[in-house]
C-alpha cells in the first residue's frame, strides 16, 4: 500500500488513478452543494496506485468503493466532507477472474 507520510495531508483526488478523477470530483462537489447527506448515496470505485512492494501477491493498483457525506454545522453551513471507503480489490480481482473463465468456456464451447 502506501505509507502514511505519502498520503497524510494530501487531496483524494490527487492519489487516485486519473481514470477516477473526474468520478471523484463530481462526487465531492455534489457534496459541496448537499446540506445533507443524499438518500442512497451512490457508491463510487476509485483505483490508488500503490508502491512498488516486495510482496509479489499484492496488486500495484487498489480498487475502493467509496461513499461521501458532507458534515453541516448547527448553521447548516458545510464544515467538512468525510469519506467512508471499503477495499474492493479481492472482489475486483475475482471479477477479472471470472470474466477470462466465461471467455475461455465461451471458446471452447464453439470449437
Amino acid at each position: 500500500g502506501l505509507k502514511p507520510d505519502n498520503v497524510q495531508s494530501k487531496r483524494l483526488v490527487d492519489l487516485v488513478s486519473a481514470d477516477f478523477k473526474e468520478a471523484i470530483q463530481a462526487e465531492l462537489s455534489a457534496c459541496v452543494g448537499a446540506s445533507s447527506a443524499p438518500a442512497g448515496a451512490n457508491l463510487v470505485e476509485v483505483a490508488i496506485p500503490t508502491e512498488a512492494s516486495s510482496d509479489k501477491n499484492l496488486p500495484p493498483i487498489r480498487m475502493l468503493g467509496m461513499t461521501f457525506v458532507p458534515m453541516t454545522g448547527k448553521s447548516g453551513a458545510l464544515e467538512g466532507i468525510t469519506a467512508i471507503g471499503q477495499d474492493l480489490s479481492d472482489l475486483a480481482n475475482m471479477k477479472v477472474v471470472q470474466e477470462q473463465k466465461a471467455a475461455l468456456m465461451a471458446m471452447l464451447s464453439h470449437e
